[in-house]
């Protein structure tokens, strides 16, 4: 993957990556370049952080993952996974100046992370095999939605956050053209409220 940075019009700088895919981020006067292999959760991630057009640290991680957050100079990756290949997903926390490994939070299960919300409370996500999981500065606690018997081929939970409640809209299919949907609620603490299929 070919990058090329351009100031007033004038190329500055070219650097080439592997990876089939390549996005950047540009915060704090620094570039971020990663390039990745989306169809691959076996595949490796690339990260390359640029200052004044010098690299300042470069940094590999096993499988597809990408940034979702910026948090006070933290970047927060999703490591995707995959239940076919037996890929446990994972959350990490970046030190954005010096690429170090702050944390890193595995999903017990192989699956993939399908949405991630930030709150006062702590970040909430929601993984391919059902569960709803709060991670806050005491730990983790998770919480199971719902799932779809059989081969799951589609999944999709998304979270809404509305009055102080956490809705998990769902719906899953199946490789035998089944599907389910519903919509569950629960307050911050991850206690259920109600669930409703439809």
């Amino acid at each position: 993957m070919s990058f090329k940075i351009f100031a007033n019009g004038t190329l500055v700088k070219s650097i080439i990556m592997k990876g089939i895919n390549g996005e950047y981020l540009c915060k704090d006067n620094k570039i971020l370049l990663y390039t990745y292999y989306s169809s691959d959760a076996l595949g490796v991630s690339r990260y390359m952080l640029l200052e004044n057009m010098s690299v300042k640290w470069e940094k590999e991680f096993p499988s597809f993952t990408l940034p979702k957050l910026h948090i006070n100079g933290t970047l927060i990756l999703i490591k995707h996974g995959d239940m076919e290949k037996n890929v446990k997903p994972c959350l990490i926390w970046l030190d954005f100046e010096s690429g170090k490994i702050e944390r890193k939070l595995c999903h017990e299960f192989p699956s993939d992370i399908l949405d991630v919300k930030l709150t006062n409370k702590g970040i909430y996500l929601t993984t391919s095999d059902g569960f709803l999981i709060w991670i806050h500065n005491e730990g983790v606690k998770q919480t199971f939605v719902d799932k779809i018997d059989g081969i799951i081929l589609g999944a999709r939970m998304r979270i809404i956050i509305e009055n102080n409640l956490i809705h998990v809209s769902y719906s899953f299919a199946n490789e035998r053209g089944e599907s389910k949907r519903g919509e569950c609620v629960f307050t911050p603490e991850l206690v259920k409220i109600r669930c409703e299929k439809s």
